[in-house]
This record gives structure tokens, sequence and C-alpha cells, in this order.
């Protein structure tokens, strides 16, 4: 862009026109990029990151909300993987024990696909001629189908002290879900 310095004021414009280009660039661009930056280490999972300096009222308020959301996320974060850890605890809880059988050797690994989840398997000695192998999973992940299956194994062994015929345990630990599942109702 060429100048014509006998046009009056025609420097003067070219100047002010810079000064505000710069201007714009120091109070708006570049605190919009560190608000971008900002954004993108979130979204890569870094839930320390946090947006700081920015020059004007309306980008600091922007990147406030920010920041306080990143900190509800993190708190969110930290609350679902103690969630997760309590939902492995039980998971664990849930694995048959040693069975003391000379008859019978049984060997078990648990690899779940995730942190936890609603799997069970057990092994229940109904008595000195018959041993009862459950294997079970429970829709569903996390905490909630870590307690169904919590319920399930409650209701295999209170089954399992009433009879030792397979349709009679199921028809029992049926029974024994439908009674539980109507007394929440009732207390809803």
């Amino acid at each position: 862009m060429a100048v014509d310095a006998s046009e009056p004021g025609a420097l003067a414009g070219v100047v002010a026109a810079a000064v505000v280009n710069l201007m714009l660039y120091l109070m708006v661009t570049k605190p919009m990029r560190r608000l971008v930056a900002s954004l993108q280490s979130i979204g890569d999972g870094n839930l320390d990151s946090r947006t700081q300096n920015l020059s004007c009222r309306e980008l600091r308020y922007l990147g406030d909300q920010i920041n306080v959301m990143t900190e509800r996320l993190d708190a969110s974060d930290r609350d679902r993987r103690l969630h997760m850890a309590k939902a492995r605890e039980i998971q664990q809880n849930l694995r048959p024990g040693e069975i003391d059988l000379p008859q019978l050797k049984i060997n078990s690994v648990f690899e779940p696909a995730e942190d936890a989840g609603g799997d069970y398997s057990d092994v229940i000695v109904l008595n000195d001629s018959q041993v009862l192998l459950c294997v079970a999973d429970v829709a569903g992940h996390g905490v909630p189908a870590a307690m169904a299956a919590t319920f399930l194994k409650a209701f295999v062994c209170e089954a399992a002290k009433v009879t030792a015929l397979p349709k009679r345990l199921i028809l029992t630990r049926n029974s024994l879900g439908r009674s539980v599942s109507s007394k929440w109702s009732q207390q809803e």
C-alpha cells in the first residue's frame, strides 16, 4: 500500500491503523491464542491447565469460567477414579476363595476388560459330593454392575443354603431377587 505524502493526514491514518492493529493483536489475538491453547490442553486431558494473564475484562471473565469448568472436570475425574477403585475392590471380593477339596482343583484368572464391571464367578461347596460353579456377567460397567454382581453372589449363596438341586437353586435365587426388589420399591 502506497501512502501519498501530499494527502493531509494520510501518514497519520496509516500510523493510527498500525497502532490499532498492534493493540488488537496484543489485547485480543494473543490472549485468544492462549485461551485456545489452554482449551486444547484441557481437551487432551491436562486438567491442571489454567488460563491466566488475560488483558481485557471480557477475556478474563471467559478465562475464569474456563478455569472453573476445568476445576469441576478435575473434581469429577477424581470422583470417577474413586468410584472405580471401590468397584474394583468390590469385584475382587467377589472372586472365589480357596477351595479345599481333595478330588477337585480349581484355578482362576481374572482380567477385566475395564477397571471394573459385573463379572462374577464363584465356586460354592454344596455338600461332600457337590460343588456349584457359577459364572455370570451382569450388564453394565463400573460401580452399578459391581454392586449388581454382589447382590447376585449373595442371592446364589443364600439359595445354595436352601437346596443343592440346580432347578430349585435358580428358582430360590429368583425368588430372593424378587423379594428384595419389591421391598426396595415399597421404600421409594
